[in-house]
């Protein structure tokens, strides 16, 4: 008699919709003039905490933006490429297809959401801001 497969599932909480792509919470938006690296999605990465906390005027924001979902897309000409991008404490409702296809555009929330810039010649962010809360 022969044995079927065991199959263990392990479920991790997820505020994207499924198949969110290779870079986890980072989506490309479509609409961009050139395609982000994935260097430069790593080091982005590795900046946000200390860019939110900037936003912060030093202080740790309340939820951990590395969590968040990320939509990003690179804009400008060569001489001055830089990488938008727009955050979101959750996308539910969202399909990746929509994520990919444009920001969403929301115009408060507070720290559930924010807007930044980051330099791709420099290698680190020019904006970073929170929303307001209306």
């Amino acid at each position: 008699m022969r044995k079927a497969p065991f199959i263990v599932a392990i479920l991790v909480p997820m505020h994207l919709p499924a198949g969110a792509g290779a870079h986890g919470n980072w989506i490309q938006v479509r609409n961009g003039t050139w395609t982000v690296s994935r260097s430069d999605i790593a080091q982005m990465a590795k900046q946000l905490q200390s860019a939110a906390a900037a936003a912060r005027g030093g202080e740790k924001a309340a939820k951990d933006v590395s969590t968040y979902a990320i939509q990003f897309k690179g804009v400008g000409p060569a001489g001055h490429r830089v990488i938008e991008l727009r955050g979101a404490c959750e996308a539910e409702g969202h399909s990746l297809a929509e994520l990919r296809k444009d920001f969403r555009s929301v115009l408060d929330g507070g720290e559930c959401y924010f807007s930044a810039t980051w330099d791709a010649a420099g290698k680190k962010f020019e904006h970073f801001l929170f929303n307001g809360v209306a």
